[in-house]
């Protein structure tokens, strides 16, 4: 991911660069599919409804560029660490919990689902393996039962 300006407008732009050999069949296959899903979430919350935009997408010999607006605000966690290292509780509340549950109900009433909808947002994403449960989670989940 690349912070640019874009020539005409001097507007901020965030460039998403995939290169073709990254690109597989299946792995292009669940790139337009989440294009499609980002076309649709604009189109159902408007322009400032709390979905990054998608400008425009650049195909060339070399690859796939996305470019997408950029969110000025920053993420949650430079949020916090600007604070110093920890919010207000209500403050986070306000400003980015019922912000973000807004927008994800209304995408969830289209049938949109984000899989990923969380204050770090990572370039790269690794598939979480599934823990078991410790002996005292076992115990709390029997006391429950």
């Amino acid at each position: 991911m690349y912070r640019a300006r874009e020539v005409r407008s001097g507007a901020r732009v965030v460039l998403k660069a995939y290169s073709a050999g990254w690109l597989t069949p299946t792995r292009r296959g669940n790139h337009e599919r989440q294009l499609r899903a980002q076309r649709a979430a604009q189109a159902i919350v408007g322009p400032a409804g709390g979905v990054v935009g998608l400008e425009r997408v650049v195909e060339n010999g070399s690859g796939t560029t996305l470019v997408l607006q950029a969110c000025n605000g920053g993420t949650l966690i430079e949020a916090i660490a600007n604070a110093g290292g920890k919010l207000p509780e209500r403050q986070v509340a306000i400003k980015v919990a019922l912000p973000l549950l807004r927008v994800l109900a209304q995408l969830h009433a289209a049938g949109i689902v984000h899989r990923c909808a969380r204050g770090k947002r990572a370039g790269k994403r690794a598939r979480a393996r599934r823990r078991q449960p410790t002996p005292r989670v076992l115990a709390q989940r029997a006391a429950l039962a």
